[in-house]
């Protein structure tokens, strides 16, 4: 019952806040954001990091920026899927973003990088690590704020 009250506070203090249409994006922004801040501690030698970020495009965002702290942003869409994963030799770092979860009075966006294999007609997504981006909501300045970013792995 708690995080219900949560949830709907948390609800009302951004209705108030009289977000602009594009409030969503913002977040995935942000998030894609601390995604790269990641990126940067994770690959600590410079040649093994990725220079493009393979991004599938989801129909929840209405728009992505190009690049992103130096790295170029790419979106895998069901009409150059193939020919993406062609030029790669059949290989590609095939990176999700999900939809934003209400959990315990916070929102979080999960980013996953997935090892993506197309052979034939048959695209394979391998998991083996993913970013947790938790935000909460500040109603003074009537927006989400990176509060924890947590990198999981199996």
């Amino acid at each position: 019952m708690r995080s219900y009250l949560i949830i709907v506070a948390l609800i009302m203090c951004f209705l108030k806040s009289e977000a602009q249409p594009k409030e969503s994006d913002k977040l995935y922004w942000k998030a894609l954001k601390s995604y790269t801040n990641y990126l940067d501690t994770a690959y600590k030698d410079r040649t093994l990091k990725p220079q493009v970020i393979y991004l599938k495009q989801q129909d929840f965002i209405d728009s992505i920026p190009r690049y992103m702290n130096g790295y170029k942003i790419e979106l895998i869409t069901n009409q150059n899927y193939k020919s993406l994963y062609k030029q790669h030799g059949g290989h590609l770092t095939h990176t999700v973003m999900f939809p934003v979860k209400l959990i315990a009075g916070r929102a979080e966006i999960n980013v996953i990088p997935y090892s993506g294999t197309l052979k034939r007609k048959d695209l394979n997504l391998g998991l083996s690590d993913g970013v947790n981006i938790i935000f909460k909501f500040n109603c003074d300045q009537g927006e989400f704020f990176v509060s924890d970013v947590k990198a999981w792995g199996i």
